[in-house]
């Protein structure tokens, strides 16, 4: 379930440079290139902040992580891609008049 009161914002998360893809060997050996999980970030009347992940194997549910929380509805989130940094951060703007920045590490 995602917010359980409604959702007022919606960003998602930056896509990746070409050169970032990683690559898999498979069983032959050959090397295959795979993309990074596609991901966006939420917030809500539940005064939440949430991320969610979509893997690229074919999985249908999304791994969802709370990232953080508001006193009051969450009004807007916007992603902000890593620039060079070894994170990225998420903004959140909230009916409680504050404005909160949330920094993500690369498992989030």
């Amino acid at each position: 379930m995602a917010h359980e009161e409604g959702v007022n914002g919606l960003s998602w998360g930056p896509s990746t440079d070409p050169a970032m893809l990683t690559s898999k060997n498979t069983s032959s050996g050959e090397k295959k290139f795979s993309l990074p999980p596609k991901r966006l970030a939420s917030g809500g009347n539940d005064h939440k902040v949430l991320v969610w992940e979509f893997k690229g194997d074919g999985e249908q549910k999304p791994t969802r992580t709370e990232v953080g929380s508001h006193d009051d509805w969450v009004r807007d989130v916007s992603w902000c891609g890593s620039m060079g940094l070894a994170y990225d951060m998420i903004a959140s703007v909230s009916e409680d008049k504050t404005c909160k920045v949330w920094k993500l590490d690369g498992k989030t």
